[in-house]
């Protein structure tokens, strides 16, 4: 989300917070959504999957399948005491 905000009218190269960031701000205290959501059903999205699941001749199609590899382990390196280049994987996050 972005504040709602204009043009300074005092400095063309410079933005201000409209009027609409008050109720932002008033529903962030008060622990109120600060963007407003579509109905259920309204969305593109399920517009768009729902397309996707039938066929030109309006019967359903299957899911498609996923297959899940096991990732191949490889050896870490200890920084500062072995050598190691950029292609090596010291560590990861998540």
């Amino acid at each position: 989300m972005t504040i709602p905000n204009g043009l300074d009218p005092d400095n063309r190269n410079h933005v201000v917070w409209t009027d609409a960031a008050d109720a932002v701000w008033s529903d962030m205290a008060h622990d109120l959504p600060i963007v407003t959501t579509e109905a259920p059903g309204s969305s593109p999205t399920s517009s768009a999957s729902a397309a996707q699941t039938q066929s030109p001749t309006g019967a359903g199609t299957s899911a498609p399948t996923t297959t899940m590899t096991e990732p191949t382990p490889t050896e870490t390196k200890t920084a500062g005491r072995e050598p190691f280049t950029g292609s090596d994987l010291t560590a990861t996050c998540g």
